[in-house]
């Protein structure tokens, strides 16, 4: 959908708004565009439109300060009130690229930092000292990650099942980005592009 926003001159329009904020009318054009060209449902667009806006740091500041889910990470520490880490669902909204539950933490534990953190991180100290934490950063994949998690699949330590849920034609489009973003019990969506080339 990104890909398809900024081939559309969406991200053209928004960069040329600098210094400014990228209000309502503008955006509902925008995914008005992205709905007419591509067959965006009207959420899937305005989406589209928002996250470039964010990205590109025009989107309305109403919008950025009122939802925690616009921030550079959201961790819930539950190992600070002595619970292990719990399982959250990730909502398709928001510019928030890391979501991270830490329990608490075994002696030699290891803390992963992975992704791009465009602010300066900190943590506290004493806790991660008594406890002997180990700490690494993860900047990408490279291709031994790769080979690696085709190990674990292959080796049957690691499944998938389930991962992908809904298979849609290409030329479904409208339909597929329906269900992809109303359907809670869609987790992943294959699009097949082959009956459209």
């Amino acid at each position: 959908m990104l890909v398809h926003a900024q081939r559309s001159g969406l991200l053209a329009e928004l960069s040329r708004m600098a210094g400014q904020r990228a209000e309502g009318a503008l955006r509902q054009r925008l995914a008005q565009r992205l709905q007419d060209r591509y067959a965006f449902s009207a959420e899937a667009a305005a989406w589209a439109v928002d996250a470039w806006a964010d990205a590109l740091g025009v989107l309305p500041a109403g919008m950025i300060h009122s939802d925690p889910l616009y921030a550079s990470a959201f961790v819930a520490n539950l190992g600070s009130v002595g619970l292990e880490a719990g399982y959250h669902h990730l909502w398709e909204h928001g510019n928030c690229p890391i979501f991270c539950v830490i329990g608490r933490i075994a002696p030699g534990g290891e803390i992963v930092l992975a992704g791009f953190y465009s602010e300066r991180l900190s943590f506290s100290f004493p806790p991660a000292f008594m406890r002997e934490a180990r700490l690494r950063v993860a900047a990408e994949w490279q291709p031994s990650d790769l080979v690696a998690i085709r190990a674990l699949i292959d080796s049957g330590r690691l499944s998938l099942d389930g991962l992908i849920t809904h298979h849609h034609d290409a030329g479904d489009a409208p339909s597929a980005y329906r269900t992809a973003f109303d359907d809670p019990a869609c987790l992943k969506m294959v699009l097949n592009w082959s009956s459209l080339s």
